[in-house]
């Protein structure tokens, strides 16, 4: 029941620079404007929160997004980035155990936005991501549906989702970037499958947050080709 985050991801290779500056799959110089760079990128995002599981209580959870994104860069500053995700995994806590249809994490909606670089090559960015109430995983229900596994209480839960996000980073030596990042998230209960469910469920906003790693990938690279040591764990090295 973690809410699904939708951001940015990519593989490690050469030594990446500290002044907010990538190396490029493309660098195409232009006598009629600023060069033009894009990478790809794949990464993780770990975000950490609690949850009320109906008859267990509030428990704690981690759940990891993992995305593939294009980032393209005109000029000397920031990045425009169009990502999509590839996996979503919760942890499993005190015997409960969330999952999504394998074809669920292809169907979110895709997300494009800003990455802002200043001077002292720091990044920024703030976006939203989320899904309306449509059948997006196109199993028939409305939204994303959600599998739930709990002692005496399981079933589905179809949800709609909508989060506002922030975060800050720098490039590493070993990573493009990564750093922390916070996120109100709203989710409204669509429907569910399972008595318990629909009694102890409802429509519900919280703050989390979390740490997020890019490593850069190469330009072919897909959701089922990357390998699992590629994806970065941003919580090897919290603040």
């Amino acid at each position: 029941m973690a809410h699904l985050l939708l951001i940015l991801a990519l593989f490690t290779g050469a030594a990446h620079a500290t002044d907010g500056t990538l190396p490029s799959s493309t660098d195409e110089a232009s006598t009629h404007g600023p060069a033009t760079e894009t990478v790809h990128w794949a990464g993780t995002l770990a975000v950490l929160g609690n949850k009320k599981i109906p008859l267990l209580g509030k428990v704690e959870f981690r759940t990891d997004t993992h995305v593939i994104a294009t980032a393209t860069r005109s000029g000397d500053i920031g990045w425009t980035v169009t990502q999509n995700t590839c996996s979503v995994s919760f942890s499993k806590t005190m015997g409960a155990e969330v999952t999504l249809d394998n074809e669920a994490p292809s169907s979110m909606p895709s997300n494009t936005f800003d990455w802002d670089v200043d001077s002292d090559g720091n990044w920024s960015a703030n976006w939203k991501s989320g899904w309306d109430d449509s059948d997006h995983d196109n199993d028939g229900h409305p939204g994303i549906s959600f599998n739930v596994k709990a002692p005496f209480c399981g079933g589905s839960l179809y949800m709609g989702s909508a989060a506002d996000q922030s975060a800050t980073g720098r490039p590493t030596n070993e990573r493009v970037v990564e750093g922390p990042f916070k996120i109100w998230v709203e989710q409204r209960i669509l429907g569910t499958r399972g008595r318990c469910l629909n009694l102890m469920t409802r429509d519900e906003s919280q703050w989390m947050a979390g740490r997020f790693a890019f490593v850069e990938v190469p330009s072919d690279a897909s959701c089922d080709s990357i390998e699992p040591k590629i994806w970065p764990d941003p919580m090897s090295r919290p603040e």
